[in-house]
């Protein structure tokens, strides 16, 4: 079982590389094809059945987002280290009359 979830894995880290998020839905159609099939062969019971398709159908879909967060973290990083966090303050305009009612 780890070995199938590790491969989902790879699968989703593949998938990600070259088709868009749609393809997954035929992919976890694959997937379920392969645990009903497998299930069958082997003999085991139904709840078998559903709980290897969650863990299948999970490992799948993280490592499709693994990818894409990986992908992400640069362009994150650098927005941070050149966003408003590191800008020095802006100076109040000369303009600006402060007023105080009271």
């Amino acid at each position: 079982m780890i070995l199938l979830a590790f491969a989902a894995f790879l699968v989703g880290v593949v998938l990600e590389r070259f088709f868009r998020a749609l393809v997954l839905v035929p992919a976890c159609m694959v997937v379920l094809m392969v645990v009903v099939v497998r299930v069958a062969y082997v003999g085991h019971g139904l709840l078998h059945a559903i709980l290897e398709f969650a863990v299948l159908i999970t490992s799948l879909q993280i490592g499709y987002a693994s990818t894409l967060v990986l992908a992400a973290v640069p362009r994150i990083l650098q927005r941070v280290s050149s966003g408003p966090m590191h800008a020095p303050p802006a100076a109040p305009s000369p303009k600006t009359v402060t007023r105080h009612w009271s």
